[in-house]
């Protein structure tokens, strides 16, 4: 009977010590609902598949607004109206993120 390796397994457990090392968005974290997030070693193997096999289509900030019915009707000038005051300043014109929007 023949043995299987482990040394694929202690490749990655390689890999996962001098990532974790390295960078901390690797470590196990809890989100914002206080929920554990993906491990260090998933983090690691999603990350080492996203450099060998692409980012099939990426949803940054740039493609969501593109993707958004609300963006659209702003554009034709069919939005919604808006009115706001900020520090004595009216406003008429919604206020977008489309940056930084996501938590470190």
């Amino acid at each position: 009977m023949n043995e299987v390796s482990n040394e694929p397994t202690t490749l990655y457990l390689r890999i996962q010590s001098v990532v974790v090392a390295h960078d901390l968005y690797f470590v196990l974290k809890r989100d914002a609902a206080g929920h554990l997030g993906l491990s260090s070693l998933q983090k690691v193997i999603a990350a080492m598949r996203m450099l060998v096999y692409g980012v099939v289509k990426s949803h940054n900030d740039i493609n969501v607004l593109e993707r958004s019915s609300l963006f659209t009707y702003l554009i034709q000038g069919e939005a919604p109206p808006v009115n706001y005051l900020i520090n004595g300043h009216d406003y008429t014109m919604g206020s977008y993120l489309a940056d930084d929007i996501y938590p470190p």
